[in-house]
């Protein structure tokens, strides 16, 4: 599926709360406002704070703030994004 039809297919699903939905790679500049409004998120603000073993702040904070709606955690980054620097190769 392109990006848009996962999104398309999350919005039906977790509308209709389907079951079959435990874990998800969503687009936080997208999906992240809506699904975290709608109730369609976790709050994984203990988890990544809460664990000795796990650094939240290893993570960019440029991502941290991305995954982070009205001061909860709602998603991990796995990978991300930006662009080149002009001239950069």
């Amino acid at each position: 599926m392109t990006a848009d039809q996962l999104s398309s297919t999350y919005n039906v699903k977790l509308n209709a709360s389907a079951p079959d939905i435990d874990v998800m790679m969503y687009r936080p500049l997208q999906e992240q406002l809506l699904f975290a409004r709608n109730g369609w998120l976790a709050d994984l603000t203990d988890l990544v704070s809460g664990d000795a073993e796990y650094d939240w702040a290893d993570v960019q904070e440029g991502a941290r703030e991305r995954v982070t709606t009205e001061g909860r955690v709602f998603g991990v980054p796995i990978i991300t994004e930006r662009p080149t620097p002009t001239g950069a190769g």
